[in-house]
């Protein structure tokens, strides 16, 4: 009799802590969804596919790199490299996509000062008879480092038709520095196109 009683308290004790389980894990889910729910009305998330029209200014997407092998330079040797700036670009089939607005662009030649280069730029014109347009100054950046600024020029382009300037960089290195010290120096020039879109 004793032992039956026993037995009852028993599964009686299991009963209730398998009913305190199921509590406590019905307990866990609706705190998990009550907060998780709430959560969400706080994030957002979309995606569109709209097509919005943008007029590009910018003058083509491509990239070209020239580079001036100024290690192969003599003493006496000049080097030349044109620069074009263009407001339009032709397609795949040989039209031509021009900017839809008119647009203004500077135009800055900076390089460092290794090396006793002598330089010139033209302007649409041949270096053989063109105006020499270099507006030398010596510029110093946020490292404290020196550098000669070549040009500043700044142009515009109408969006009615396409137009192309082209500066024309001569480099020399002139004959009298046929010196030692200068082997193996290198000299670095940096061509900076900063174009806008004008909208008055």
């Amino acid at each position: 009799m004793i032992r039956g009683k026993y037995l009852r308290e028993r599964k009686g004790i299991r009963f209730k802590r398998r009913l305190k389980l199921i509590m406590a894990i019905f307990v866990l889910l609706l705190v998990h969804r009550i907060v998780f729910n709430s959560f969400s009305l706080y994030e957002s998330n979309a995606t569109t596919t709209a097509n919005i029209e943008v007029a590009y200014f910018l003058l083509d997407d491509t990239y070209e790199e020239k580079t001036i092998m100024l290690e192969d330079m003599k003493p006496g040797d000049t080097k030349e490299v044109d620069i074009a700036i263009s407001n339009y670009f032709l397609d795949e089939e040989g039209n031509e996509v021009i900017t839809e607005t008119d647009m203004q662009y500077t135009f800055k030649l900076r390089t460092t000062t290794n090396l006793p280069l002598e330089y010139s730029i033209f302007l649409n014109q041949s270096s053989d008879s063109g105006t020499n347009i270099v507006q030398m100054d010596t510029i110093q950046d946020d490292h404290d480092t020196y550098f000669y600024q070549l040009l500043e020029d700044t142009r515009e382009f109408s969006y009615e038709d396409g137009q192309t300037n082209t500066y024309t960089l001569k480099i020399t290195l002139p004959e009298q520095y046929n010196n030692v010290e200068y082997q193996n120096v290198i000299e670095c020039i940096e061509v900076v196109v900063d174009g806008q879109q004008k909208t008055v």
